[in-house]
């Protein structure tokens, strides 16, 4: 990744909801995704208080300013690397 670019934001609910519905899940999947790291910032948030609805809507992952309501890793895991793959299109 070129030094001047910024890395994406991945913003993980951690709340009880979030977590009690798979937050640590999708956490542990996108950080042992190693071809990620060098185009990520990971963040662990309390809560996306208006988004968090008692449930409906858990797990909650933001990426930059895009939210990605009942995550699942596969929908993330895809979302990150269509990302990357245009940012790799860019710098070359």
């Amino acid at each position: 990744m070129d030094s001047g670019k910024k890395p994406l934001l991945v913003e993980i609910c951690m709340g009880v909801n979030c977590t009690f519905l798979g937050a640590g899940n999708l956490l542990q999947t996108i950080l042992s995704e190693k071809d990620l790291t060098p185009y990520c910032m990971v963040r662990e948030l309390s809560c996306f208080k208006d988004r968090c609805e008692h449930a409906y809507k858990s797990p909650i992952v933001r990426i930059d300013k895009e939210y990605f309501e009942n995550a699942s890793p596969e929908v993330i895991l895809d979302a990150l690397y269509t990302r990357i793959d245009e940012i790799k299109r860019v710098e070359s």
